[in-house]
């Protein structure tokens, strides 16, 4: 049960701090977001199996003891239930308006949209807009919104390379990951920053994995210029430093040496 309830707090709070103490993570984007994930999953998972031992344990203890013990081991079961569903009623009520407001800004822009294209198994949709904007759908949707503004400002590679990190996004399921960071986030206190660090970092790593993904598809050089295109476009100084990140990166194998000498030649692969 100590244990349990160690692993409980220990994960969820203290591993977000620890993980970004390094700047390994920036190398190693995948490897990090993973534990993350692991431990942020380990700490609710123990929380759940301690909720379930703890009620039946006084459940057990309520039939061998005195009655007045008995009834108030039942008492504190009822209450540690009654707890489960304060914080399911907490997450429900800070999740709830974060879809409602995506939604609404989905369905200001279905009006604006001029074109619908398949890409694979995704649906890429063109809107009118002077913004240089590119995103995906809801959590679990297959849609990618790419506005006017942005098309139009960006070559052929580019647009390949824009397209090949947000369908990236969908394929490694960055979307429903980033939603659990922002309820985190919403749901503890201010005072604690580990829900700020591990939605910051999620977000962050998100990102630097579709780099990475797009960039081996597309080629390093291309994925890299494109970002600094992007940069002067939205003024996102990130996207600059993003790219300083692909040029440091060792990249290997023969589908990414072929990429880059295509695009020596100016040659759309």
């Amino acid at each position: 049960m100590l244990v349990l309830a160690g692993l409980f707090f220990t994960l969820p709070l203290v591993a977000p701090l620890v993980l970004t103490r390094a700047r390994w993570h920036l190398r190693f984007p995948r490897i990090a977001l993973s534990a993350w994930m692991l431990a942020f999953g380990g700490g609710i998972a123990a929380g759940v199996v301690l909720i379930i031992r703890s009620v039946l344990v006084a459940l057990s203890a309520a039939e061998t003891t005195s009655p007045g013990w008995g009834i108030a081991l039942t008492l504190g079961a009822w209450a540690t239930l009654g707890a489960v569903g304060g914080v399911v009623a907490l997450v429900w009520s800070r999740a709830e308006p974060l879809s409602a407001s995506q939604h609404r800004g989905l369905r200001q822009v279905h009006p604006l949209a001029v074109a619908h294209e398949h890409v694979g198994r995704f649906c890429l949709i063109h809107f009118e807009s002077p913004e240089p904007l590119v995103f995906t759908g809801a959590p679990l949707s297959r849609e990618i919104y790419v506005s006017s503004g942005l098309w139009n400002h960006l070559v052929d590679y580019q647009r390949q390379a824009v397209i090949a990190h947000e369908v990236m996004h969908l394929k490694f399921w960055h979307g429903p990951l980033v939603r659990l960071a922002e309820i985190n986030a919403a749901c503890l206190p201010l005072k604690l920053p580990a829900g700020r660090e591990f939605k910051r970092s999620v977000m962050l790593l998100v990102e630097l994995i579709a780099d990475d993904a797009a960039a081996r598809r597309i080629g390093p050089a291309r994925y890299a210029t494109t970002l600094v295109a992007m940069a002067g476009l939205t003024g996102e100084e990130t996207l600059d430093l993003r790219a300083r990140r692909l040029a440091g990166k060792n990249w290997r194998g023969p589908a990414v040496r072929a990429r880059e000498f295509l695009y020596s030649l100016r040659i759309t692969a």
